[in-house]
């Protein structure tokens, strides 16, 4: 299993994942062209036997802030420590790059990525201000500071 960064050809799968698991994006390959195009999106894909398993979107939203817009594994390859690995790597990833802060978006009802995420760290920050397609969705956040930033010594 490999983690790389996704190359133009997987997008059109990465497209439909994106589709599949969060429909309120209306995600189109064109709009993903056009979001990478702008650096701030970063797209990772995680690779088992020549083919795609999952995926991972970082998006840098400031000099201290990179928030993880989403994680897919599909379905066949799920419960076997493939989204820990794509969460880890992005996590190493946004750390290498400077960023002191992550965020995410997790609809309420979904316990295993609540699960998958406050095992690696991130905890529960507020209720986000926007629904999607009617649920409830949280806002998560992990520090990546190691020591208290110096703020706070």
């Amino acid at each position: 299993m490999t983690i790389q960064p996704a190359a133009d050809t997987d997008l059109e799968l990465i497209s439909s994942l994106i589709r599949k698991e969060f429909p309120y994006t209306e995600a189109t390959l064109d709009k993903l062209r056009q979001r990478l195009a702008g650096k701030k999106l970063f797209l990772f894909k995680q690779v088992e036997g020549g083919q795609l398993i999952g995926f991972i979107e970082v998006e840098a939203l400031n000099m201290a802030r990179a928030r993880i817009n989403g994680l897919v594994v599909r379905e066949g390859f799920r419960g076997k420590g493939n989204a820990h690995a794509l969460l880890q790597f992005a996590m190493d990833f946004i750390k290498q790059q400077g960023f002191k802060e992550i965020t995410l978006l997790v609809r309420q009802s979904n316990e295993a990525a609540k699960k998958l995420y406050g095992e690696h760290g991130f905890a529960f920050l507020r209720p986000h201000a926007v629904k999607l397609v009617d649920e409830p969705v949280e806002e998560w956040y992990l520090s990546l500071f190691t020591e208290p930033p110096c703020g706070v010594c």
